[in-house]
């Protein structure tokens, strides 16, 4: 993957995955029960902070001074609350421009005038909007923007939090449905927090297990439980399609970018894939389980209501960096998603 020095390779990758393991625990609100140990936390902080800032530098873009709108590490956002249905939500927040996040855990696009219909979005810390600059570059309010040129007067909320798996996405339709309205459309934005969170299929991220080697548990353990992984994603993802059929809303499931389907990598994205891979097997292994959910995904769809998206590889003709870790993008990132998700909800909404 690359042509550095062997010791300088398992380096860079030390400082990937300090990168990673940052990017989750400090998205999850626990930074402050974790202090800095050494240089290698620095120096992991600062590849995130780079490949942040280089997916600007490389198109000749501006960096914007404000960072990311949740800021490095998700400064901007203390801890989780605690919800009884999904477990934690994001916290309230109002930043002017940059957060706006209410008192359920909730953000939303509002259009000009009375909204006709409601697109409600849920998954992780991708579905949140992580590490766009502000609120108006957010997939989600690009999308909102894009469809009101398409007709569509479409309030977008978004419910989703950091580390969410598909079960809490699935258990947030159900309390949102019942609890606050009745979207029209419901959109999954998933996938590879299941495969990369908790030890273990069944447990959520930063549940602690005993480990199968008996090695101390840290929030990045991994039983490397592939298949068991997909199945139940999968089985999440069918119930989740029986629920929408019972509330006659449509559903879509997208099926998120991963940095790992990109065939050309960056330098830049060499190091944060190198050392996102630590906690796996291989590279295969992940790419064998998108697989996987790409096919169960497309099985679905044909055998029910389920629209499916599959948007793993939609930077593919992007040279210039545009992953900050396995999971996150800038803005350029999030105006291709909202690109991508436009014809499919519009068409979605054309035939309610």
């Amino acid at each position: 993957m690359s042509n550095s020095p062997p010791n300088k390779k398992a380096k860079n990758a030390v400082f990937a995955v300090l990168a990673l393991l940052l990017g989750s625990v400090i998205a999850f609100g626990i930074w402050t029960s974790i202090k800095p140990a050494n240089n290698s936390i620095e120096r992991g902080k600062e590849l995130n902070q780079r490949a942040w800032d280089v997916t600007y530098e490389e198109r000749g873009l501006p960096i914007p001074e404000t960072g990311p709108r949740d800021g490095y590490w998700g400064e901007r956002i203390e801890k989780k609350a605690p919800h009884p249905a999904v477990k934690w939500t994001e916290p309230t927040v109002q930043l002017a421009g940059i957060l706006s996040i209410d008192q359920n855990g909730v953000q939303r696009y509002l259009p000009d005038g009375k909204p006709d219909s409601e697109v409600l979005v849920v998954g992780g810390s991708v579905a949140f909007g992580t590490y766009a600059s502000g609120h108006d570059t957010t997939y989600f309010c690009q999308l909102g923007e894009l469809l009101s040129k398409q007709g569509h007067r479409c309030q977008v909320s978004v419910f989703a939090a950091g580390a969410w798996k598909s079960i809490q996405d699935f258990t947030g339709v159900r309390y949102y449905t019942l609890q606050h309205s009745k979207p029209n459309v419901v959109v999954y934005l998933n996938g590879l927090n299941d495969l990369t969170n908790g030890s273990n299929a069944q447990t959520l991220f930063g549940e602690p297990t005993r480990t199968k080697d008996g090695s101390q548990w840290t929030y990045l353990y991994h039983e490397h439980d592939y298949r068991e992984r997909v199945d139940l994603y999968l089985k999440n993802m069918s119930d989740a399609a029986d629920f929408s059929k019972s509330q006659n809303q449509k559903m879509l499931v997208v099926l998120q970018p991963a940095l790992f389907e990109r065939s050309q990598l960056t330098d830049v994205e060499k190091e944060l894939l190198e050392g996102s891979l630590l906690p796996h097997k291989s590279v295969d292994d992940l790419l064998q389980s998108y697989d996987a959910m790409r096919q169960g995904l497309q099985k679905l769809a044909k055998e029910t209501h389920v629209h499916f998206l599959d948007a793993s590889r939609i930077f593919e003709m992007e040279t210039a960096t545009t992953f900050t870790d396995i999971w996150h993008f800038s803005d350029v990132g999030h105006r291709i998603l909202a690109e991508t998700m436009l014809p499919a909800i519009d068409q979605i909404l054309d035939n309610k």
